[in-house]
């Protein structure tokens, strides 16, 4: 696709259900359940799937708040959509029985650490949290982020055996 095109006119009416349905089919046809990786919506998205038993495990990078986390601070406001009227963006934390590692940066405007952090708790039976200092949003690809992928990597590596 050329940058410079227009974009497919659906992407204005596609819905955070709509992404999770295509990711669950792609997880039907697999051979075996996922470990799950997602970034912020992404994250939410890993979330989604994993509270209906899609996955062997979750690693959520600077996830997503799924509703009912309170994450009413201006820098959230301005970079989330707020009017879920269908509900997309629920997750019932009792189907989720898989380890989870929730990751969040110190210095993160988007889904702040204390954001990241109330994410973490809704799973406290099966999550791990981990906060990494000097770090913002984009963890994946920001100075120092071997640290946080040699941290997912062993983690992986734990919850695996």
């Amino acid at each position: 696709m050329d940058p410079n095109d227009k974009p497919d006119l659906r992407l204005g009416t596609t819905s955070l259900l709509d992404y999770a349905r295509d990711l669950e089919e792609y997880i039907h046809n697999l051979d075996q359940k996922p470990f799950l990786m997602g970034h912020s919506m992404g994250g939410l998205l890993a979330q989604i799937l994993g509270a209906r038993g899609l996955a062997k495990g979750l690693v959520l990078l600077t996830p997503a708040s799924p509703s009912g986390i309170n994450a009413l601070k201006y820098s959230v406001i301005k970079s989330f959509w707020l009017l879920d009227f269908k509900g997309g963006s629920k997750v019932d934390q009792s189907n989720v029985s898989c380890p989870v590692l929730v990751v969040a940066g110190t210095e993160d405007r988007i889904t702040p650490a204390s954001v990241v952090r109330k994410v973490a708790d809704k799973y406290k039976a099966v999550s791990t949290y981990k906060e990494f200092e000097n770090h913002a949003h984009w963890v994946v690809g920001e100075p120092g982020w071997e640290e946080i992928a040699e941290f997912a990597s062993d983690w992986l590596n734990q919850v695996s055996d």
